[in-house]
């Protein structure tokens, strides 16, 4: 993993609601949705298949969302970190513009996450 993004922000749903919001809404997008003790793990794309094919397939960019709930008096706290999944690659040279879709796409997946819990949207700014 070499590109991540961070977000947190606030909802009034509680814990559980924001879980079950995400996880449907993230479901009918299609990705993959774990449960975790305290949020989820969201994955999309194939590590084998960008090797393979790169950008002639847009969407098997590998991606993660981890998010985690918190409760908070008023409702949940949302902490979510957008990381790639791409494997190790012999060496650290990839496609020409790599960089720039991964980060387009960590950062379209965290205001996916805001947008399912119906937070504004933010302009993700630098990787941190």
């Amino acid at each position: 993993m070499k590109y991540s993004r961070n977000d947190e922000f606030p909802t009034p749903l509680s814990a559980a609601r924001a879980r079950t919001v995400l996880a449907d809404h993230f479901r009918a997008l299609r990705f993959s949705v774990k449960d975790l003790p305290n949020g989820l793990e969201i994955s999309a794309g194939s590590d084998f298949i960008f090797r393979l094919l790169g950008f002639l397939a847009p969407r098997s960019i590998p991606v993660g969302l981890t998010v985690q709930l918190e409760r908070r008096s008023g409702g949940t706290t949302v902490k979510a970190r957008a990381s790639d999944r791409l494997g190790r690659y012999l060496s650290d040279r990839k496609f020409s513009g790599t960089e720039e879709a991964l980060n387009g796409k960590l950062a379209a997946l965290l205001n996916e996450s805001r947008t399912a819990l119906g937070v504004d949207e933010r302009r993700n700014g630098p990787p941190s």
